[in-house]
């Protein structure tokens, strides 16, 4: 009796070890990985039709995949892989970064093999202010950058080339910017160029240009038209003399001055040059936002409302103003505004543009700003989203005055049909 009790307690012990180790492989259906280790942030594209990233599912025993994004959607972004992991598969250990893209919305786990070293189609703008003039070395297309994939806007780290216009040997191409474009991994330069006729303007590669300018042909000259001297027809003039070959004489077309009623065509940017001669130009408020935006720069003088903590606001004057991209943190590039003092330093921007010292009128979505008074009874166009403007309501005009550090705020009175200044006028403080 005591045998067959032993027998059958040891049945039963090693049936309900082979029951766990049953149950045991059965749950680790997955892979065994490491530990994470944090990487210095370094920068991948991937050129995979087929390849994805992965979300972390499961321990580090039983690591599992769940994928949740397909590579060949994000052929035109920079991934940066921050730290690594290795995934033990069919026997073999393979190296697993996690990464996220340029704009940072898609991050996962992918496979080292789907990556390659560098950064694609990313822009990175360089100090130099230097403008210049160029002419075609050699056949090449100028292209706009657009955004990346479904991107809405243009970013300048997850770029892709667009709309391709051939370069001309008859137009000279004024260069005034100078950025560094990376594709697949390496670096080239590009300049942003507008040709000199105005009609095309975008990015192309430095080795289409070669400093220079392109010599408009000479004109040749109207031939001699003799007038006839008294009944003369062969030259011979009353007193048997030949007259003299009198020039013609061709009108001289005088352009019609921009009115500061009138809203100038925002493509031809009238407002970046200015003689000294010509009218005041109202200049729309997010089209200098926009221009400085793409890398270019206002140089006609600028007042801007300068903050500090510990001290009343200021109008200081300032030289120029542009945007520039700040990359020291590999996780976030800033776009940041800054301003050229008059003693050559650099503003940073925490201020706000006040007006333009030129005296062109800077006008937005709820009024105007200027140096100058408007003038009594001119209705200035204002922003097309305010329809009743002039009509049930009046916009703002901020006249600044540099000299006292003072701003004056003028409204148009409906009833009178007219600008007029209400009985205030505040300090910047």
């Amino acid at each position: 009796m005591k045998l067959g009790k032993v027998l059958l307690l040891t049945a039963a012990v090693l049936g309900a070890v082979g029951s766990l180790s049953v149950t045991d492989v059965q749950a680790k259906t997955g892979y065994q990985r490491t530990k994470n280790l944090a990487v210095k942030p370094k920068a991948f594209y991937s050129t995979s039709k087929h390849g994805a990233t992965y979300q972390a599912n499961g321990s580090l025993t039983n690591f599992k995949f769940k994928k949740n994004h397909a590579l060949t959607h994000y052929r035109d972004s920079t991934w940066v892989a921050t730290s690594k992991t290795y995934i033990k598969m069919h026997g073999k250990h393979r190296l697993y970064y996690y990464v996220h893209n340029s704009d940072g919305k898609a991050k996962g786990w992918v496979w080292n093999g789907y990556l390659k070293a560098g950064k694609h189609n990313q822009m990175r703008h360089e100090a130099s202010k230097q403008v210049g003039n160029y002419v075609m070395a050699k056949p090449g297309k100028l292209y706009q950058f657009g955004g990346g994939y479904r991107a809405k806007h243009f970013n300048p780290f997850n770029i892709r080339f667009k709309h391709g216009i051939k370069l001309s040997d008859k137009v000279t191409y004024k260069r005034t910017q100078l950025w560094t474009v990376y594709k697949h991994g390496k670096a080239s330069k590009y300049y942003y160029v507008t040709s000199s006729d105005n009609q095309v303007k975008g990015w192309v590669w430095h080795g289409f240009l070669k400093p220079g300018e392109v010599k408009e042909a000479a004109k040749k000259p109207a031939p001699a038209v003799t007038k006839p001297s008294g009944g003369s027809t062969h030259g011979q003039g009353v007193a048997g003399g030949t007259t003299k070959p009198v020039k013609p004489t061709i009108p001289v077309q005088v352009p019609k001055p921009i009115m500061p009623s009138e809203k100038p065509n925002i493509n031809s940017r009238a407002w970046l040059k200015d003689d000294g001669k010509r009218k005041r130009i109202i200049v729309q408020h997010g089209e200098l936002l926009e221009w400085l935006d793409q890398g270019n720069s206002y140089d006609l003088g600028i007042y801007i409302e300068r903050y500090f903590r510990s001290q009343p606001t200021r109008l200081v004057y300032v030289k120029n103003i542009f945007t520039k991209i700040e990359d020291d943190s590999p996780y976030a590039h800033t776009k940041r505004m800054y301003a050229i003092k008059t003693d050559g330093t650099q503003v940073l921007g925490d201020w706000a543009i006040g007006a333009l010292a030129n005296g062109d009128i800077l006008e937005d979505s709820r009024g105007f700003s200027s140096v100058n008074p408007p003038e009594i009874h001119t209705k200035y166009p204002i922003h097309d989203s305010w329809k009743g403007a002039y009509i049930d309501g009046s916009p703002t005009w901020t006249q600044y005055s540099s000299v006292e550090d003072r701003q004056v705020l003028w409204m148009f009175n409906l009833k009178k049909q007219q600008w007029e200044k209400p009985q205030w006028g505040r300090p910047i403080n």
